[in-house]
């Protein structure tokens, strides 16, 4: 899995444009850099362009060690947004993905979106 980050100056979030495979390792390595980014500020809003990632075989191991990551970094991350924007038609995919494993509560607010016009406009508001 590879990524890029990019940081919207006037709107203040962050966008991490995904390739490959979801895997934890992928994963852990954008937190990590989101988290590092000098622009980082605790509750900023990131968009996940996931539209050219492959994620039906993930294993569940997988998802467990991006939730720990989230939880452990929690107070770094804040109760911002995340828009997940995947291919048209794999919001549902998406979403019975996450829905395996346990499940961790959090004051961080996401949805899935199949246009990144929707997701834009979803975080633009909170901003």
């Amino acid at each position: 899995m590879t990524f890029e980050l990019q940081f919207d100056h006037a709107h203040r979030y962050f966008i991490a444009t995904t390739t490959g495979s979801l895997t934890a390792h992928g994963m852990l390595d954008v937190g990590r850099a989101l988290l590092a980014h000098p622009q980082w500020q605790v509750g900023m809003a990131v968009i996940f362009d996931h539209r050219r990632l492959a994620f039906a075989t993930t294993p569940v191991a997988d998802l467990e060690a991006i939730r720990a990551f989230h939880h452990d970094h929690e107070d770094q991350i804040g109760n911002g947004k995340s828009a997940f924007v995947v291919s048209p038609g794999r919001g549902d995919d998406w979403l019975a993905l996450w829905q395996q494993g346990n499940q961790r509560v959090t004051d961080h607010r996401t949805a899935v979106f199949d246009a990144m016009e929707e997701a834009l406009a979803w975080i633009r508001r909170s901003v």
